[in-house]
């Protein structure tokens, strides 16, 4: 096959959810016929970054970044060697053995080269690769604040479905601490009474989380406002400057998961494109077979990101949820670290996934890939790859 052609195949297996080892058969064949392009690198160690197989990911991406811009070429995506190879980079540099120290360099030239929209997500994760707030990094930078033009309306939703009491003692904070915000609660009626585009997969999806995040998307392409977990508490009034977004999410935790984005605190303007693209893609089909955070819910949602890169403001995990749910001990001290000095707004009390004894904590993906670091490729493509690995050269560090 071509180039074209086996790229095609590629995304179209990756979107059909195929086995990982005709993926990477397929990305590895365009690799094959242009050995000049980066886009299959570059797609191959995205996709194992949110596989969270990030030593693997770093491979891949290093080799993408060194591989220059073809004067022309075929579909030939500029961002992938101006800015966003070096993106993806950095944040698997950040979590993979070895590479933590050199993260920090990749995202200061990401930094520099990145469009203006992306500088204040850089600025996060700097604050995360180096433990300082992210008002040094801002201000290091000097950028600007954000503009006070309101886009999403002040309409607070939250949802409540199924056959449990919701938890009003701290659905009540929600408006009580913001008596200014119109207030919506979808509970079992009038989610019963409305029409929605996406009833037929609401209605199949199996876990009551995963039709609440469904609701999600459809209510704030429809209505816009900001749709907030029912099982949560509002420690702080919300502030202007949620309004003045598009899009606006938090992580999950940037410790524990790195660019995963939490979808129990959205926000968006009334038809905003991007969640109307949310509800187009569910209701092209998703996945049953798994857990609804991975085919509807975090998952989903930061892979949409990532692949649609719209215009989304991405606040701290702190902001909203200051504290994760795991229960290992280690990992939780990790996952309160704090990562910046911005306020929080929120605690979170995972209800879905730790409150109710009768539906147990997700489980991590099992299904890794079998094959997924360029040791076990061919040795023709492994010498392709290697040559750039070897050629590499990162970035001069800058200590702050």
């Amino acid at each position: 096959m071509t180039y074209v052609e086996s790229m095609t195949a590629a995304r179209a297996a990756v979107t059909a959810e195929r086995p990982w080892d005709e993926v990477l058969a397929l990305y590895m064949a365009a690799y094959r016929a242009d050995p000049s392009r980066a886009e299959p690198l570059f797609e191959l160690g995205r996709r194992l970054r949110v596989l969270e197989r990030y030593s693997a990911a770093y491979q891949f991406l290093h080799a993408a970044l060194d591989t220059p811009m073809p004067s022309d070429g075929i579909d030939l995506d500029e961002s992938v060697y101006r800015w966003r190879a070096l993106d993806e980079c950095a944040i698997a540099a950040y979590h993979a053995p070895g590479h933590r120290e050199e993260s920090t360099g990749l995202h200061e030239w990401l930094f520099r080269v990145a469009p203006a929209s992306e500088r204040q997500r850089i600025i996060g994760h700097l604050a995360m690769c180096r433990d300082v707030g992210t008002e040094y990094w801002a201000a290091r930078y000097e950028l600007p604040p954000l503009a006070p033009t309101q886009k999403i309306p002040k309409r607070l939703h939250q949802i409540w479905i199924g056959p449990k009491p919701p938890p009003m003692q701290w659905m009540r904070t929600w408006q009580e601490r913001n008596p200014s915000w119109e207030y919506k609660l979808w509970d079992n009626a009038r989610v019963a009474a409305t029409t929605w585009r996406t009833k037929a997969q609401i209605d199949a999806q199996p876990e009551w989380n995963g039709k609440a995040d469904i609701l999600r998307y459809e209510i704030l392409a429809r209505e816009g406002g900001v749709v907030f977990d029912a099982d949560s508490e509002c420690v702080r009034p919300l502030d202007p400057h949620f309004l003045g977004h598009d899009v606006f999410a938090c992580y999950e935790n940037e410790h524990l998961f790195p660019g995963r984005i939490a979808t129990g605190y959205i926000g968006a303007a009334p038809g905003d494109p991007f969640m109307r693209a949310c509800v187009d893609r569910i209701l092209a089909g998703v996945s049953l077979a798994e857990r609804a955070w991975i085919t509807v819910g975090p998952v989903f949602f930061t892979n949409l990101v990532e692949e649609l890169r719209p215009s989304i403001h991405i606040y701290p995990a702190r902001s909203f949820i200051p504290e994760h749910w795991n229960i290992d001990p280690e990992l939780k001290r990790r996952a309160r670290a704090p990562l910046s000095k911005c306020p929080t707004y929120a605690r979170q009390f995972w209800g879905s996934t730790v409150g109710y004894p009768e539906q147990p904590a997700a489980p991590r993906p099992t299904a890794l890939p079998a094959v997924d670091t360029i040791a076990r490729l061919p040795p023709d493509l492994r010498a392709l790859i290697g040559s750039r690995l070897a050629a590499a050269r990162p970035p001069p560090q800058k200590r702050p």
